[in-house]
């Protein structure tokens, strides 16, 4: 079964045929949810390049059957689907096979691939050598269903809180709070779902946010303020311009001694309000979540967020 390295430019036809099969497969899993565009699949990332693999039944086949997204700095496949009508036909087993190929000629050691936890996902890779080593817990808040009063009272200080301050900024960082803003994301080297716990300088803040916006990326920041001026705790709520019914939150996170107040719940609260105020189009806030992480999913529970889908990470050698 033959499967190409896909560019927009380049290979109009078979990444139009990508974009309509990963369409399907998304509908398939995850049906409450609004159908993607197309752009969500381009090679350029803000973590970096990306190679777009579309496997096809035959040479002369048009249609791809399958496709795989893979980060070529991390060798970590962020989208691996099969379209649910052609499953059980080998094709998740070519796709796997070239993805190790080319993570392998790109250096690595390890292929670490993204699947939703349905169709036997953990017997089709431990069949083939991968060994779970993440599991999360999508989950999504259908905004048509928030009940603005309760997000108010959340949002508003209490008396474990009272003494933090809530500010807002989207895009860039005040410079005022840069340097306590790269020192509050270590908060999230203790999180189960970290991967990188490399310290943020203002340096690499700066240039992530250029990056995000020459694609179309905007984050949005709700923080709480200690007394001591400190940035205790956040949340990022990020919008995509050519995908307005659909918000992220791509990470939460309180400073471990400001724990137990309930700042999460309000920081979060806080930015719902917002998002309903400032961006009417949108329908659903996704968020992720390790299954560990008990404490963020309890929150989560709370505002009303409902689980979608389990996603698994599988680890694969290369060798």
């Amino acid at each position: 079964m033959p499967v190409r390295k896909l560019a927009p430019a380049e290979n109009p036809d078979g990444w139009a045929s990508v974009v309509s099969t990963w369409q399907t497969a998304f509908a398939h899993v995850l049906p409450q949810l609004p159908v993607p565009p197309g752009s969500r699949l381009r090679p350029d990332a803000p973590d970096g390049r990306r190679a777009v693999l579309g496997a096809f039944e035959s040479a002369d086949d048009a249609v791809a059957a399958g496709l795989a997204v893979i980060n070529e700095s991390t060798a970590r496949a962020t989208a691996f689907w099969v379209a649910p009508a052609l499953r059980r036909q080998g094709i998740g087993s070519a796709l796997l096979a070239e993805s190790r190929r080319l993570a392998k000629t790109l250096g690595h050691t390890k292929l670490v691939v993204r699947m939703p936890g349905a169709a036997d996902a953990e017997g089709f890779a431990q069949a083939r050598g991968g060994r779970l080593i993440e599991r999360q817990s999508m989950s999504g808040l259908d905004l048509s269903t928030v009940d603005r009063h309760a997000f108010e009272e959340w949002a508003a200080p209490r008396a474990a809180n009272r003494g933090y301050a809530l500010v807002r900024w989207s895009d860039r960082c005040p410079d005022e709070l840069a340097a306590s803003f790269c020192a509050a994301r270590t908060a999230l080297a203790d999180a189960p779902d970290t991967a990188d716990t490399t310290p943020l300088t203002i340096e690499a803040l700066r240039e992530r946010e250029q990056g995000l916006l020459r694609l179309g990326i905007h984050r949005h920041v709700h923080a709480v303020v200690a007394q001591d001026g400190e940035i205790a705790g956040f949340t990022n709520v990020v919008t995509v311009e050519d995908e307005p019914e659909v918000a992220d939150v791509w990470n939460t996170a309180v400073v471990r001694a400001h724990r137990g107040r309930g700042l999460g719940l309000r920081v979060k609260a806080a930015a719902t309000l917002w998002l309903l105020g400032e961006h009417p189009k949108t329908r659903w806030i996704r968020t992720f979540n390790h299954e560990a992480n008990a404490p963020m999913l309890r929150v989560n529970r709370a505002l009303g967020y409902q689980p979608l889908l389990d996603w698994l990470n599988f680890a694969f050698e290369t060798d």
